[in-house]
């Protein structure tokens, strides 16, 4: 509702790098720490994540994907005692 939340993935050289395990359940993959995924499926979030969080955004934790900074849930996840964008009304 704010334009603070963007959906993401790696990729390389053109091609998706797996984020997934197709043995697991969709809401067993959408989890952001999932220790039932293989290690290298693992070593990709960590990437991804470290990356991002470095650049200050903040990571919806049921949804690996889903990434946001400066809204409410970015606020309430890092502790802000505000957040820098509001609903749009």
């Amino acid at each position: 509702m704010t334009g603070g939340a963007v959906d993401l993935r790696l990729w390389k050289n053109g091609r998706k790098i797996p984020m997934k395990c197709s043995k697991l359940t969709y809401q067993e993959n959408a989890k952001s720490f999932q220790p039932k995924l293989p290690r290298h499926i693992q070593k990709n979030r960590e990437i991804m994540f470290n990356a991002l969080k470095k650049a200050g955004l903040s990571n919806y934790p049921k949804e690996y994907w889903h990434w946001s900074y400066g809204d409410i849930w970015w606020a309430k996840r890092n502790k802000e005692k505000i957040a820098i964008y509001g609903a749009i009304k």
